[in-house]
């Protein structure tokens, strides 16, 4: 990606690569500068809300 110019920011992964060893992947992609960006499985995620606007 850099190759192409692209500039490093947030770089998606799935969890294959969330698990992997960090030498393979997390480190390497941090070095060049990259933010890694996971999804969970449904049973990792806790406690949900929402927030509504109030106008004044």
């Amino acid at each position: 990606m850099q190759n192409r110019g692209d500039k490093p920011g947030f770089l998606a992964g799935d969890r294959a690569y969330n698990n992997s060893e960090p030498d393979e992947w997390q480190l390497p992609i941090r070095a060049m500068g990259y933010k890694p960006v996971y999804d969970y499985r449904a049973d990792q995620l806790g406690m949900q809300a929402e927030t509504t606007a109030t106008s004044e």
